[in-house]
């Protein structure tokens, strides 16, 4: 007796039987019912999800004895040609073999006589994508008025293939992936004929390793039943194909999920579950010892790296979704609360993060010639993986370090010291050859700072050199005098103040102080503070209101502060410039210490250079 595998036994007859595609059937059903059906249909999709299927119970229904009818009755002698496939009427051309010219100019004359026996000429063309060029424009006229009597059935799995000519010429109808629910509940039916029993999660493994593909999902049973100990289809001939099975001889067969799990090569759900634990609980040991464990067991690594991809993918779903994701995870609602149980305590962004790290790690997995290490160095690359810190905890954390609130010292208090904004205002006034800005820096022995004590805020102090400015010299409008300030309207200070009023601008906005500091100070007094700035580095009008507010607050509340700019490069006394001719000087002082050590004079001499000026020597900051 010749055996018939299931995937034949039980192909679907009528549309009725199609599982998965309603979005199809019912059209087609419509179509008969309204008297609106098509000369040329165009069927797409993965894999067996049931074009072929659906194209011959078509064929069915426009030769039916009974038809045209959406539901065929399967017992005329159409019906069962069709289906045995010897109807001299239906043509099932395989286009990787008819791929040319002449094969469809013999289809087109074929095409011009009426049928032998059926009611229409069907023809059914598999994989029509395979066709060349040439046959596809040879078959467009005849495509787009064909004979009364003619119909067209074209089936491809890469419909991006088919020029657009041919596509414009056909109803198409895309075929879904089969949902695994949905392909269990119909494994479950099949076995219950057959007279087998299999364990739940075994049916969950078989659903996803067909990935929507009905006529996989039947050929990995038939591989199961037969490692179990039956072989599930019987002999052909014995019942009608998709009819109820003969009654099981002997006790009924029961399949558990290590035998689905042997077949099949993975791991069983309880691994995946406790190797996710071990990820998120930090369990390096764990994740080494499945991998192991697998190893000596020969499975396949590269499989067992996308089971953890897949499954990290759950994990991300079910807790990200809740349980409104649920139908997203393959194995059911039941699978999707055990994976939120593992995952409660993991945040969202940890678990994408980890998903990123784990998939760009094994991404040449594959050619790897170590898969077991590589795959091992990603597992723990995710256990030791430390969780991120939100962005807007950052930003809040730097937000209250220039306030003052955090990292050592609150602003403007001065006492205490710390790192940060509030060590800037804690710190005493640096010396001319100094920034303010910088007043947090490390100060290399070679090149001490002598800091000075900054000058009482109203104390007189010495008049500052002045800049001479330019004839087209303009400034932005002051504030004018009030009543009842106890600063004496002729007080004139000088860069010891400007300075102090820099260090409190920087503990409070340090972009502010630096972008000041490139200027010039031409004058201060209780009432006026101008600023010289070269073309190019004049500060915005936000940071000139900054300094203002400043100077009233520190100074004087009278106090009228203006910008001007200054001709040439740079004033040549600002804090930038101030600070370049020191770092300058300081250098050339290294340098000359060093030309006159004693061991560098040797190292001269030895090399018999007779010009110590020519070296290049090279000085740290």
């Amino acid at each position: 007796m010749t055996y018939l595998v299931l995937a034949r036994k039980y192909r679907p007859q009528t549309f009725e039987d199609v599982i998965g595609q309603e979005h199809v059937t019912r059209t087609l059903e419509n179509a008969f019912e309204l008297g609106r059906v098509h000369h040329a249909y165009l069927f797409t999709g993965a894999r067996g999800t049931g074009k072929t299927t659906c194209a011959r119970i078509l064929a069915k229904a426009l030769n039916c004895e009974k038809g045209p009818t959406a539901k065929p009755d399967g017992t005329c002698s159409s019906c069962t040609e069709i289906a045995a496939g010897t109807a001299v009427d239906v043509f099932e051309i395989d286009a990787a073999t008819h791929t040319g010219v002449d094969n469809v100019r013999e289809l087109r004359e074929n095409a011009r006589y009426v049928p032998t026996r059926g009611r229409y000429k069907i023809y059914i063309i598999d994989e029509v994508h395979m066709l060349s060029a040439g046959a596809f424009n040879a078959l467009l006229k005849t495509l787009e008025e064909p004979p009364e009597h003619v119909k067209f059935i074209f089936a491809t799995t890469e419909p991006h293939k088919i020029p657009v000519t041919i596509l414009s010429r056909c109803q198409r109808f895309d075929f879904k992936r089969v949902p695994a629910p949905v392909l269990v509940g119909h494994l479950e039916k099949i076995l219950a004929s057959e007279g087998v029993t299999m364990a739940p999660a075994g049916l969950g493994h078989v659903a996803r390793a067909a990935e929507g593909s009905v006529r996989d999902a039947l050929s990995v049973l038939d591989q199961i039943l037969s490692f179990a100990g039956r072989a599930g289809g019987g002999p052909a001939g014995e019942s009608r194909p998709g009819g109820p099975s003969r009654e099981a001889q002997g006790p009924p067969l029961i399949v558990s999920e290590a035998q689905v799990v042997e077949v099949l090569g993975i791991s069983d759900r309880g691994t995946l579950h406790a190797l996710a634990k071990a990820i998120l609980g930090r369990d390096g040991a764990t994740c080494l010892r499945v991998v192991e464990e697998a190893f000596q067991h020969g499975r396949d690594l590269v499989q067992l790296a996308g089971e953890v991809q897949r499954l990290l993918r759950d994990l991300a779903v079910s807790r990200i979704g809740g349980a409104g994701a649920d139908d997203l995870v393959e194995l059911g609602a039941g699978e999707a609360e055990r994976l939120r149980g593992i995952a409660a305590d993991a945040g969202a962004d940890q678990l994408l993060r980890m998903y990123d790290v784990f998939a760009k790690t094994i991404e040449t997995l594959g050619v790897a010639g170590a898969p077991r290490l590589g795959l091992e160095m990603a597992l723990l690359k995710l256990v030791t993986m430390e969780p991120l810190v939100p962005l807007d905890a950052l930003v809040d954390r730097l937000e209250a370090m220039e306030r003052g609130e955090g990292g050592g010292g609150g602003a403007g208090t001065g006492t205490g010291a710390g790192t940060g904004t509030g060590a800037r205002a804690a710190a005493p006034a640096p010396a001319p050859a100094r920034t303010p800005t910088r007043a947090d820096a490390p100060v290399r022995a070679e090149a001490p700072v002598r800091a000075e004590a900054p000058a009482p805020a109203r104390v007189e102090a010495p008049e500052p050199e002045q800049v001479p400015l330019p004839a087209d010299v303009g400034g932005d409008p002051g504030c004018g005098d009030r009543a009842g300030v106890a600063v004496a309207p002729d007080a004139r200070w000088g860069a010891a103040e400007w300075k102090a009023l820099l260090a409190d601008i920087a503990a409070e906005r340090t972009f502010v102080a630096a972008a000041l500091e490139h200027g010039a100070l031409v004058e201060l007094t209780a009432r006026k503070l101008v600023l010289a700035f070269s073309a190019g580095e004049e500060p915005s009008e936000d940071y000139r209101s900054i300094a203002r507010a400043a100077a009233r607050k520190k100074l004087s509340p009278m106090i009228d502060v203006t910008f001007v700019k200054h001709e040439g490069k740079a004033p040549p006394d600002s804090l930038v410039e101030a600070e370049k001719k020191r770092r300058g000087e300081d250098r050339d002082a290294r340098k000359k210490n060093a030309l006159e050590n004693a061991r560098v004079r040797d190292t001269l001499q030895l090399f018999e250079v007779t010009d110590p000026r020519a070296v290049k020597t090279r000085v740290e900051d």
